[in-house]
């Protein structure tokens, strides 16, 4: 044979040659091409990936959707690899990609003017523009054709695009649950992105499903998927396969199990907040049941005068002394000084060692802003035993917590940063848990278990905001034990 008598800087320089040309041409090879130094390993996902891609430059998929775990590699196989492809081949096109910030986007513009710059010119004759210095908006030389990156939010202006990647357009699950961020993004895409598209632009987006109402679930609403008539194509590949899973898999069966995580994960679901695990490993923004809190998660506890009784959702009974205990209150008050408005509301909670969460008591009233410190203090004699009271600092409470000091009796300010859903994991992990009890039979359970149960669709919250506080104290700070001479307060 002909390749038997080829000398072994001829193979090589053959088989160098035949690398250069299938990266020309498939996709895949690119990605492998362009990813030498850091050793790029094959997933049997990236054959799905690379080859819809290739539909997607070709013009046989204009939409496209790809749901997808952290840490498996979607952003480098995409957003920071497809455009400088697709720029080769494309040398006029117009490329513009958005993230939920600057550093992001710019970032992945930079990982494809880097790959322009080393590969660009043996592959397919491209260079980047010698004007051409940003890293978030860079052109070809001797061509139309370019890539433009920034923030979603940013306002991005100027040519229109071949191609369009919106790839994490929401940071975080605080983001995610703020019904204002995700109205902004909506906005942005009617009124400035889909704008730039030229009239055979192809457009991928990129992200985790953490709400329902997200991006995604407002195009795929309005615009439908391929399979039942619409315009999306969606690519949905989860840690823990279902039926009719995309890459033929058998349900429960991990993504990519040589990565040495996914099983990890699939195990921890146990011990995970449901909702987060559904939405960033499973990449389903509800969970069966509907709503956050569940009555099968719901504990119960009597009480002696000095002994807590815990009913397990096993069957057992913990017998549990009172004065081993933590007890603390957490307090929502009202945020205008109106009695028609919002409830304050106080919640008593005791602490044990085994860290298990013990409701006592919901206090509620409307109060107006001056008769709120009184109750605070009211409540704080009736359970003595109490060596803790925190308070929302905003808003009354604010003001609450400096005339406390002032008074010599400080109050623990909660800080407000996350939406109440993103504020309610904490707990509702501790619930799912089985670590949080109610008292048995009390006078205002009915009425906190269907706050509980109906949030966040419920008219009121507020209940839930002091459950919420409790279990953010319980898993960020560390309690002293009980017996300590300070009477359990944190560390």
């Amino acid at each position: 044979m002909l390749a038997d008598k080829l000398t072994p800087d001829l193979r090589k320089h053959v088989q160098q040659r035949a690398r250069r040309e299938l990266a020309r041409r498939k996709y895949l090879p690119y990605v492998k091409y362009t990813h030498q130094d850091i050793d790029f390993k094959k997933a049997r996902y990236h054959d799905l990936l690379c080859d819809t891609l290739e539909k997607v430059e070709k013009g046989d998929i204009k939409r496209l959707m790809v749901f997808m775990p952290p840490r498996h590699g979607k952003s480098m196989t995409i957003t920071e690899t497809f455009p400088s492809w697709c720029l080769g081949r494309n040398p006029n096109w117009r490329v513009i990609e958005v993230s939920y910030g600057d550093d992001l986007a710019t970032d992945f513009g930079q990982a494809n003017k880097d790959k322009v710059e080393l590969h660009g010119k043996e592959l397919f004759n491209i260079r980047i523009a010698k004007n051409t210095k940003a890293k978030g908006k860079w052109n070809l030389q001797e061509s139309r054709g370019g890539m433009l990156s920034g923030g979603i939010l940013s306002g991005i202006t100027g040519k229109g695009a071949n191609l369009m990647i919106i790839d994490d357009p929401i940071k975080n699950d605080e983001q995610a649950y703020s019904a204002n961020y995700r109205e902004k993004l909506w906005r942005e895409w009617n009124s400035t992105l889909k704008t730039r598209l030229t009239a055979d632009g192809r457009v991928i987006v990129i992200l985790t499903r953490w709400h329902e109402d997200d991006l995604a679930g407002r195009l795929l609403k309005e615009e439908g998927r391929v399979e039942a008539g619409g315009k999306w194509h969606v690519i949905e590949l989860l840690v823990a396969a279902k039926e009719n899973d995309a890459l033929g898999r058998k349900p429960g069966e991990a993504l990519c199990p040589e990565r040495g995580f996914d099983e990890e994960w699939i195990e921890s679901e146990a011990k995970t907040n449901k909702r987060v695990f559904a939405a960033l490993y499973q990449q389903s923004p509800q969970i069966e049941g509907g709503n956050i809190f569940k009555r099968q998660h719901i504990q119960y506890f009597t009480q002696t005068r000095s002994t807590f009784i815990l009913e397990c959702f096993n069957g057992r009974i913990k017998r549990v002394p009172k004065d081993k205990c933590i007890w603390f209150q957490t307090c929502d008050t009202a945020m205008k000084d109106n009695e028609q408005n919002d409830y304050t509301v106080i919640s008593t909670w005791a602490l044990t060692p085994e860290n298990n969460l013990l409701l006592i008591e919901v206090t509620r009233d409307k109060l107006v802003i001056p008769k709120q410190w009184s109750f605070i203090k009211v409540m704080k004699k009736i359970y003595p035993k109490v060596k803790i009271q925190a308070v929302e600092d905003k808003a009354s409470g604010t003001g609450l917590i400096q005339t406390a000091k002032l008074e010599g009796t400080p109050l623990i300010p909660l800080k407000a940063d996350k939406g109440k859903v993103a504020r309610s994991f904490d707990i509702s992990t501790m619930y799912e848990n089985y670590m949080v009890f109610h008292l048995k039979d009390a006078e205002w359970l009915p009425d906190f278990e269907k706050e509980l149960l109906a949030f966040p669709n419920a008219s009121h919250d507020d209940q839930v905001d002091t459950a919420s506080y409790a279990g953010i104290l319980v898993n960020t700070k560390k309690f002293k034990s009980a017996t300590d001479d300070d009477g359990g307060v944190w560390s």
